[in-house]
């Protein structure tokens, strides 16, 4: 065999029915599996957030539509023991959006803290109020922070019905760009945590989106603009789709996967073997 057809064959792995579900991510959530996770997403629901009007997910036919942040960190903790992990803007790159192109929008499992006090949302304050010890807050108003690694858990207030609270992967990003007077500026390009690069009044094809104070979400729009404007966090639309990605270090290994199915395999047929010999016993039995 070449070289070439060698490293032509070197990514595919073949593996038996049965074993399980491999699924190619980036991934909406469409089929056997999207229909699974979204189960889970709703026995999660229901235990902890039962009759909460702000998740907004819903089965259509073999797919699940609608998004926003809040759906999208329910996901999150669903898949993340499976070695998956909702999306972020750094996984936004050309083959992603070429999947969501004219089509629909996602959101990121992000939130962006800009001020204790949201001027357009008041419920948004309860949110911001719980993360505000973890964050820089004096800081946040010169560099509003991107906030990721965190769970959104039951909370008996007025607000959302839940706050964010951090988790093992909490990381806040500090960056000028999500300042309200960047709002409506044009980019091309974006930089490895997703942010926009040369942001200008005139020059670019995308629009970069934010706003002044309280919190928001983080979102790819369907012509590649980039939004941190929203300050509703329940708000979603027919269009949105949630995207699942491979963990970093949570992929699976398909060693595993085909050690498990061998395993299944053997005692198929070792309970076959058992079952043809105790036929094989009783017919000798009745010829005596």
């Amino acid at each position: 065999m070449t070289q070439t057809a060698e490293q032509g064959l070197s990514g595919i792995a073949f593996v038996p029915r049965g074993s399980g579900m491999v699924v190619l991510t980036p991934s909406f959530l469409v089929g056997e599996t999207g229909r699974r996770i979204y189960d889970a997403y709703r026995k999660h629901i229901t235990e902890n957030f039962p009759e909460n009007e702000n998740f907004q997910l819903r089965l259509e036919g073999n797919e699940v539509v609608e998004a926003n942040v809040n759906d999208a960190n329910i996901i999150d903790q669903v898949v993340r023991p499976f070695g998956g992990r909702v999306s972020l803007p750094k996984d936004w790159d050309e083959e992603f959006m070429q999947m969501t192109d004219n089509k629909h929008y996602t959101i990121a499992n992000a939130l962006v803290f800009r001020t204790l006090q949201d001027g357009y949302e008041p419920k948004n304050d309860r949110i911001t109020q719980a993360l505000a010890e973890h964050i820089d807050v004096e800081r946040a108003l010169r560099e509003p922070g991107m906030i990721t690694g965190f769970n959104f858990v039951p909370n008996q207030d007025e607000s959302y019905g839940f706050i964010a609270v951090p988790a093992q992967r909490f990381h806040v990003h500090y960056d000028e760009r999500f300042l309200g007077k960047y709002n409506g500026l044009k980019f091309d390009n974006t930089d490895d945590k997703g942010m926009p690069l040369h942001l200008d009044k005139q020059n670019g094809k995308r629009v970069w989106s934010t706003r002044d104070d309280g919190i928001s979400g983080f979102d790819l729009n369907r012509s590649r603009g980039l939004l941190s404007s929203g300050y509703v966090l329940s708000y979603s639309y027919g269009t949105g789709r949630v995207v699942v990605v491979a963990a970093e270090g949570g992929a699976l290994d398909l060693s595993e996967v085909l050690e498990t199915q061998q395993r299944s395999e053997l005692l198929g047929r070792l309970e076959n073997a058992r079952t043809y010999i105790q036929n094989l016993e009783e017919s000798l039995r009745g010829k005596k």
